[in-house]
């Protein structure tokens, strides 16, 4: 098993920081793997979830922050510690952005565990069993490492033969898990990248590879499908929006490239928010599953792009 974008190597007394700032003792063979490693991207990365389906690693966190790279433990507990039960940890995620957990000695269990947060309860109890959205993978850290296989199954009427056959199953991979993490939810048309998702998901869904691109002087980068209907904005190497335009045919939330601002409105209401700066351009926030946003063009009642 190899891991990519690990972070700088660490010593135990970073590991001892993590702990107290946390007040949480972590396993000892997660312990060895932060040292040995300190996070990465595992290959192979590939895990069931009973009851749920498949899905990947996309990155399993390691402490500190380099750019480029995987996440940071802290930032990843700080931004969790509230919506998981008491005793866990973030460890990593995968493409969709569920995190992956490990329970610590104080949480009176052990294991991996599957956090889905498209179920998340809106008032967590207690006693984690009933909160519905959590899934044990593995017994321990070691053992879920040695669950990890090489790919995810192919949905339907996908395919892929010879020199193509890789990056047809990664497509397959992606689109699957943008599909039953967040489209079939949300509304959203399958076989779109979904934010969170790695650059290398993004360009396997897309066809296309990710390359740089200079906003008004801003380095970005950009994966951006052969029609220039759809590209996926990338940081830190993974998708952090999607931006719809023209020929993008589909209905996303009932809303088309094209459609007025009362189309937009029967199909969603009144924004919850609306671009604090006036230059011209009408753009409407909706947030109440996820983002969602609506740029009408200067000069016309008509959606001129989506982004999500």
């Amino acid at each position: 098993m190899i891991f990519e974008l690990s972070l700088q190597p660490i010593d135990a007394k970073a590991i001892a920081g993590f702990e107290a700032n946390t007040g949480l003792a972590l396993p000892a063979d997660y312990k060895d793997f932060l040292l040995q490693h300190n996070g990465g991207r595992p290959e192979p990365g590939v895990f069931d979830i009973p009851g749920w389906g498949d899905t990947i690693v996309n990155d399993l966190f390691g402490i500190g922050e380099e750019s480029g790279r995987v996440g940071d433990l802290l930032e990843a507990y700080d931004a969790w510690f509230d919506r998981i039960p008491a005793g866990f940890v973030v460890i990593g995620d995968d493409p969709a952005g569920n995190p992956i957990l490990l329970a610590t000695a104080s949480s009176g269990e052990a294991g991996v565990y599957f956090f889905d947060h498209e179920e998340e309860p809106e008032t967590p109890g207690e006693d984690w069993r009933t909160y519905g959205n959590i899934t044990p993978i593995a017994p321990s850290f070691t053992a879920f490492l040695g669950v990890l296989r090489d790919e995810l199954p192919l949905p339907a009427g996908a395919g892929g033969t010879g020199a193509g056959s890789a990056l047809g199953a990664t497509a397959g991979a992606a689109g699957a898990l943008a599909g039953a993490s967040s489209a079939a939810a949300s509304g959203l048309p399958t076989g779109l990248p979904a934010t969170g998702m790695t650059e290398a998901l993004a360009e396997a869904v897309l066809g296309a590879r990710v390359a740089d691109f200079d906003f008004n002087g801003t380095p970005m980068r950009k994966v951006e499908r052969a029609d220039g209907a759809v590209i996926a904005w990338c940081d830190r190497g993974k998708v952090n929006s999607v931006q719809l335009k023209a020929p993008f045919a589909d209905a996303v939330r009932g809303v088309r490239i094209g459609d007025t601002k009362s189309q937009v409105r029967a199909a969603l209401g009144a924004p919850d928010r609306t671009w604090p700066v006036p230059d011209g351009r009408d753009r409407w926030f909706y947030e109440g599953q996820g983002f969602f946003r609506v740029d009408f063009a200067r000069d016309a009642d008509a959606v001129e792009f989506i982004y999500l």
